[in-house]
């Protein structure tokens, strides 16, 4: 989650607003762990959509440079990581990190329950 955060405030302040296209299952995530205020926009994919399809689809609205992110691609953290990254994430969030994580904890624990 924090590599979400952090990724979303970099892209900020490099490149202006984040607007990102999500499945529904993320989409979901976001909203329950409450980090969707992050983005600037969040637009909804139709179902089932096959990522080829998803990125031209987000071309038609946007004809800018497209970077499709994989949540597998994301690695556990070290504590040092963690700490050094903490600094950068805004007060509001900061001040609910230990709620953020245990939904986090609970969402993702539900999913490997219902994708064995």
């Amino acid at each position: 989650m924090i590599d979400l955060i952090i990724s979303a405030l970099d892209w900020q302040e490099e490149n202006g607003p984040c607007v990102i296209f999500v499945d529904e299952p993320f989409y979901r995530f976001l909203v329950r762990t409450k980090i969707e205020d992050i983005y600037q926009d969040i637009i909804p994919l139709p179902e089932d959509l096959d990522v080829d399809v998803a990125l031209r689809y987000v071309k038609e609205f946007f004809p800018v440079e497209i970077f499709p992110v994989e949540m597998n691609n994301f690695k556990k953290m070290t504590r040092e990581e963690i700490n050094y990254y903490m600094k950068a994430i805004p007060e509001d969030i900061r001040d609910r990190w230990p709620d953020l994580l245990n939904n986090e904890d609970l969402i993702l624990s539900l999913t490997q329950v219902n994708t064995n």
